[in-house]
């Protein structure tokens, strides 16, 4: 077939172009913006002298969001 796929946690999913194309774009617009935020949580604890990987482990504690990207 000449579908594009994307494959999630081991599952193939058979898309069209232009689902595809958001999904790819949604998926790098989300990425960008947990790192962006995480980075500004980093600055915001590096100011207030509070150790920013205690709280990214607090942050990933809760399912909805996940551990923090680094």
């Amino acid at each position: 077939s000449d579908l594009p796929s994307a494959i999630l946690e081991g599952c193939q999913l058979i898309v069209g172009d232009y689902a595809g194309s958001v999904f790819d774009e949604s998926r790098n617009a989300f990425l960008a913006t947990k790192l962006s935020f995480f980075n500004e949580i980093e600055s915001f604890a590096r100011a207030k002298g509070i150790n920013y990987n205690t709280v990214a482990e607090l942050v990933g504690i809760d399912s909805r969001i996940g551990k923090a990207p680094y």
